[in-house]
Formats: structure tokens, sequence, C-alpha cells
């Protein structure tokens, strides 16, 4: 499954999009009862950001800072978080 979304906001044009691309995995060929997951991300520094197969987290991010200064950095195009996480689905 992808998710992606680079579009600017509902709120008009001079409003950033939240900006994220994710790519999760799910194989059940090799344990079909406790399936491996890979779970490939990137997205803006804000906000907060949580992945889940049924209960299990497999990804969470909190940003740093809520501070209008940061959000709107983060928003506007500033640090990108990016990176793979890989596992077993209980």
């Amino acid at each position: 499954m992808i998710l992606s979304n680079d579009q600017t906001s509902d709120l008009g044009q001079n409003t950033p999009g939240l900006g994220y691309n994710v790519t999760y995995i799910i194989a059940t060929n090799s344990n079909p009862a406790i399936p491996a997951y890979s779970f490939n991300y990137s997205h803006k520094c804000y906000p907060a950001y949580e992945a889940y197969i049924g209960t299990q987290q497999i990804y969470g991010y909190c940003p740093l800072n809520n501070n209008p200064f940061y959000i709107s950095g983060c928003l506007f195009g500033g640090l990108i978080i990016t990176g793979s996480t890989v596992g077993a689905a209980q």
C-alpha cells in the first residue's frame, strides 16, 4: 500500500500541505501466522505520525516542538524525516 500527499492544504493556496510519502508492505508468504512487514516513510517534521497493523504500533513520530515558528518551518519545507522499519506483525 502506498500513501502520499504533497498537495496544498484545503485551507487555501497560501497554506502548506502535510507532505508525506509512506509505503507499507505486508508479506504473508513466508509465515502466514506471523506476517513480516516493511514500512518506508518520508514526511515533514510536523505534525505527529503513527502507523499500525491492527493494534500493533509499528511507527511513531512526535514533533520536537509545538511553537508557531517550528510548525511554520516544518510545513513550509523544513526538516524531512525519512527512514524505514521492518518486523513481524503480532
